[in-house]
């Protein structure tokens, strides 16, 4: 009951100004579906009426033109409506406030012709005002009920349900207040059935009972409507909201990392052991660099750097660990092991590669110093997990692999190549790939026997020389330290 209470508390608060105001961006959505509401409400006000035209002129056929040009010019004019009121909207100088006119108007047309008879039609004088009630000509209003629901707006169907019974009561009134109206008498209270039964069947009846139920139909009707068109705009912020949380959280987590947060309310989980590429990325002569650079040069740099490598680490279902400084730390396989890890470890250091030479091609235009960077690639067992405080976790990456990675991309240095690949990583590239590896491996050397500062065990590696030496430019010296 008391979540009841509560929505129906908000849904009444629907008719006040709302303190929160909302994003400009779901605004400006709303306001364009509203416009887009229209066009198809006219479209279909378009269609519905040529529908009704052809039904009435088969029904008023027999009694004359005249009576058929008066159909055709309420319903050209229910047409000239919905075609105004989407020219205003579409120009630069609307107004919020036009779509209520224009429901005004609508209610107001529908209301006045079906409580008065065609003043053309041949039995026009004979006709009493109260029969036109007893057609079932009301259901006309829910038509216009399902065309304002088009412009996704609850308070305009809450406007609409009070303005149609306003009008619909006011017709009514004028009926009833004709000379031969009535609206009750002894006969009606009588409990002779016959008497009863008579005078319910006079043509100048005006049934009261019958108006309030019309009424507090088309009064639940539009409240319903605008309670569901409320929900849908509720969900659709809710579903916003929702993205442009996950889309702040991508700019700080890997795409990857971001769905599978999305799709747990819980931490990833306690540490545990699985396979992982593991590559880190570093410019060379990073230090030296910094010393002749401003800070804020440096930063734009480091900007520009770490976009292109984010861009290859994505593009290749990489994890982006972590940014320190110039190094760039990914993995692939975390935090769900795949069938293409090493190859998508490798190709990305590859495309890495390129990405730096396109760089470079553009410094060099533009006058700048050419960079470098040294790349180290390695596969193998890891351990994976949350770490950190209850208040803020991070997702880590541990283990031997991820030692041997990093010392791999600082040999890059001494054996000046562009990328060191870990002779596991070959391996288990060739497991992946078959025949279809030696692509990703023109260009790579063996070169077995590394020894690594903190490793007891020599590391076999692939190297790829560097195919394009750094060239001094014009008033600019190497990085090569």
């Amino acid at each position: 009951m008391t979540d009841i209470a509560q929505a129906v508390g908000r849904f009444v608060q629907l008719a006040r100004p709302s303190r929160r105001t909302p994003p400009r961006l779901i605004a400006a959505a709303f306001e364009r579906e509203a416009l887009f509401g229209i066009r198809l409400a006219t479209f279909a006000r378009i269609v519905g009426t040529a529908i009704i035209l052809v039904w009435l002129m088969t029904q008023n056929w027999a009694f004359g033109t005249a009576a058929l040009l008066y159909l055709v010019a309420i319903l050209a004019g229910f047409v000239g409506l919905g075609v105004a009121h989407l020219i205003l909207a579409r120009a630069t100088w609307r107004r919020p406030w036009q779509a209520y006119v224009f429901v005004v108007l609508d209610v107001a047309m529908v209301a006045y012709v079906i409580s008065r008879p065609n003043p053309f039609h041949p039995f026009y004088e004979a006709i009493p005002p109260a029969v036109m009630l007893r057609f079932e000509n009301f259901t006309y209003f829910f038509v216009l009920l399902a065309s304002v629901a088009l412009l996704f707006s609850p308070r305009l169907l809450l406007f609409f349900g009070v303005v149609t019974g306003a009008f619909w009561a006011a017709a009514v009134a004028w009926v009833a207040a004709q000379p031969r109206s009535f609206t009750a008498s002894g006969a009606i209270n009588s409990l002779d059935p016959e008497v009863w039964l008579l005078d319910l069947l006079n043509p100048n009846y005006v049934n009261i009972e019958s108006l309030i139920m019309q009424l507090v139909v088309v009064g639940v009707t539009s409240a319903t409507v605008a309670l569901a068109v409320w929900r849908a705009r509720r969900l659709v912020r809710r579903q916003v909201e929702v993205e442009r949380e996950r889309t702040n959280l991508a700019r700080y987590f890997s795409p990857n990392m971001v769905e599978e947060l999305a799709r747990t309310d819980r931490p990833l989980g306690t540490p545990r052991r699985q396979n992982a590429a593991v590559l880190f990325a570093d410019i060379v002569g990073f230090t030296r660099l910094s010393e002749t650079l401003a800070p804020e040069h440096i930063m734009a740099l480091l900007r520009d750097y770490h976009s292109r490598m984010a861009t290859a680490v994505f593009a290749h279902d990489g994890t982006l660990d972590k940014f320190i400084g110039d190094e760039v730390m990914a993995t692939f396989g975390t935090p769900t092991p795949g069938s293409r890890d090493a190859a998508n470890a490798l190709s990305c250091a590859l495309a890495m590669q390129e990405a730096i030479a396109l760089w470079n091609r553009e410094r060099r235009q533009a006058g700048a110093l050419e960079i470098k960077v040294g790349i180290g690639v390695h596969y193998g067992p890891v351990v994976l997990g949350d770490i950190g405080a209850e208040q803020r976790f991070e997702f880590a990456v541990i283990g031997d692999t991820v030692n041997v990675a990093s010392r791999l991309e600082r040999l890059t240095r001494e054996l000046d190549v562009e990328v060191l690949a870990g002779d596991a990583l070959v391996r288990e590239l060739r497991h992946e790939l078959g025949s279809n590896a030696e692509p990703l491996l023109k260009g790579f050397s063996p070169t077995p026997g590394h020894s690594l500062r903190g490793r007891r065990e020599a590391v076999d590696a692939w190297a790829l020389a560097r195919r394009d030496a750094i060239k001094k430019t014009a008033g600019a010296q190497s990085l090569r330290p």
